[in-house]
């Protein structure tokens, strides 16, 4: 879904440069450094957040979990 989102979302931003120009200061509207780094910050995210409730959840014995229900 991350990557969908950022696939989605990259053409999209690209796209809205031109509107988005007055509010960059000492930026191009279509820096790419800035751009891949805003990707790669949005992806470490997304992975973290689906790690941390996996490592969590592989933590729990299966047994416990079954009889809890």
């Amino acid at each position: 879904m991350a990557g969908a989102g950022i696939a989605v979302g990259l053409p999209t931003a690209f796209g809205l440069t031109r509107l988005m120009s007055s509010l960059l200061f000492e930026i191009k509207p279509t820096d790419g450094v800035t751009f891949a780094t805003v990707v790669m910050i949005l992806a470490a995210i997304a992975v973290l957040a689906c790690l941390v409730p996996a490592h969590r959840a592989a933590k729990v014995d299966p047994m416990e979990a079954l009889r809890y229900e």
